[in-house]
């Protein structure tokens, strides 16, 4: 399986280094990483104490993908902006961050997910938990796609 060898080489490397980074652009850009990918930065998100920001536009990680990055980051106490900008986010992913948004509390989030295919519904469902006491803070603007 070279793809995956070759998608793990790409994605290990910096997560590797993120110990005491505080900030991510880029990871791999225009590049989809996929659930493997996203297992992979749940688990650095979850033991990881000082990364605050970790931008994963364009990362094709979708629902799935989606569901691993957030429980990795339902154990992360310093993630402060995750950028998710065109990084076709779906249906599922945007349930995803509906339930993690209505668990999370206690931790600010920015959530920038401008461009991504979802239902102007699940937007309104994030944006009515913000108001309801959640700390997700949404951003997110139209593109005509």
């Amino acid at each position: 399986m070279p793809a995956i060898r070759d998608l793990w080489n790409r994605v290990a490397a910096p997560v590797r280094g993120l110990a005491n980074n505080t900030s991510l652009v880029n990871l791999i850009p225009g590049a989809s990483i996929g659930r493997e990918g996203c297992v992979t930065l749940g688990g650095m998100l979850a033991r990881n104490s000082s990364l605050t920001s970790l931008n994963l536009n364009y990362s094709g990680i979708r629902g799935a993908g989606v569901e691993s990055l957030l429980q990795g980051l339902e154990m992360n106490g310093t993630l402060r902006t995750l950028g998710l900008q065109n990084a076709a986010v779906d249906e599922k992913g945007a349930q995803a961050l509906i339930h993690y948004a209505a668990r999370n509390r206690s931790t600010p989030l920015l959530l920038e997910l401008t461009s991504n295919k979802v239902d102007l519904q699940w937007l309104d469902d994030l944006r009515a938990l913000n108001k309801s006491g959640s700390c997700i803070q949404i951003k997110w603007y139209f593109t005509g796609y």
